[in-house]
């Protein structure tokens, strides 16, 4: 009975599945990251990748985090002050390393939408949020068709400027149009 559940819920093995990018974005995303302290990428990148945001450990104190001139209703553990900037320290820790794993998660996807479309000669449209977190390159791209050779990742990654990370998403052309 176990065998026919799991029969029903897994790929069968003749099934190719499309490579996946997720680990080369998370670790692009660490590298180039200006929230991490250059020192500790290595150490924040294998934190990420087990799922460890670095939350466990010992908080920073009231007035620790007053020293640093930091909101002091954030909960900050040492760990994540050691290897993390300011700038991510007062944005919030967790939700910094957080949006790096999103992040990576995102392009993935995003890449395996748009390269799932061409192969069934359907035309990719980029969607904007349309939200105030969305950069100026972003709303201008909204709903723009694009062509099947470009590198969708490198097009995004070179023009957009969105805070944490790009959120645009990929449909069908013809799917708009409903």
């Amino acid at each position: 009975m176990f065998t026919l559940i799991k029969s029903l819920f897994t790929k069968p093995s003749s099934i190719k599945s499309e490579p996946d990018y997720f680990d080369q974005y998370l670790i692009e995303g660490v590298m180039s990251s200006k929230f991490i302290k250059d020192n500790s990428r290595n150490f924040v990148l294998e934190a990420l990748r087990s799922k460890n945001y670095l939350t466990d450990g010992d908080v920073l104190s009231a007035k620790e985090k007053k020293d640093l001139k930091i909101n002091p209703r954030l909960k900050i553990t040492k760990e994540q002050e050691s290897v993390l900037t300011l700038e991510a320290l007062n944005k919030g820790s967790k939700r910094v390393l957080q949006a790096l794993v999103t992040e990576a998660s995102h392009r993935n996807s995003r890449r395996k939408s748009f390269e799932k479309l061409i192969s069934l000669n359907m035309k990719p449209m980029l969607l904007a949020c349309n939200d105030n977190r969305d950069c100026e390159w972003c709303l201008s791209q909204d709903k723009k068709v694009l062509d099947s050779s470009l590198d969708i990742d490198e097009y995004i990654q070179l023009n957009c400027t969105c805070e944490l990370y790009c959120r645009c998403g990929i449909i069908s052309a013809r799917s708009s149009n409903k």
